[in-house]
């Protein structure tokens, strides 16, 4: 469950894809945050699915990081969540990242949980 890996007290700050987010139209181009530069080198969407390529780059070095991610409207994150045993808090002033808090009354890590 992954909300075993947060204290009862803690935040999860995640990022989802919107589902109106057009990845095409950003291929090859860079963006930065903070010091690194970001570029996404190939994207495909296959229904809710996001097959993607992005290299990142700092300071003369570079890696690349393949993925694919699930495209969530906010009830089926918020379903998602649930399931993980996780209560979602709201979105972040950045475009597609929430944050998250474990549910009330949930089984600790060691705990019998009922």
């Amino acid at each position: 469950m992954a909300a075993a890996h947060v204290a009862a007290t803690g935040v999860v700050i995640g990022e989802t894809y919107p589902p109106g987010r057009d990845p095409a139209a950003s291929v090859g181009r860079p963006s930065h945050l903070g010091d690194a530069e970001i570029t996404l080198r190939r994207a495909r969407r296959d229904g809710d699915l996001l097959s993607a390529e992005v290299r990142y780059g700092v300071d003369g070095r570079s890696w690349v990081q393949t993925f694919t991610a699930r495209i969530l409207d906010e009830a089926a994150l918020v379903a998602l969540l649930d399931n993980a045993g996780l209560k979602f808090g709201g979105w972040l002033p950045r475009p597609g990242w929430f944050s998250a808090r474990p549910r009330q009354g949930r089984a600790t890590p060691g705990s019998s949980g009922s």
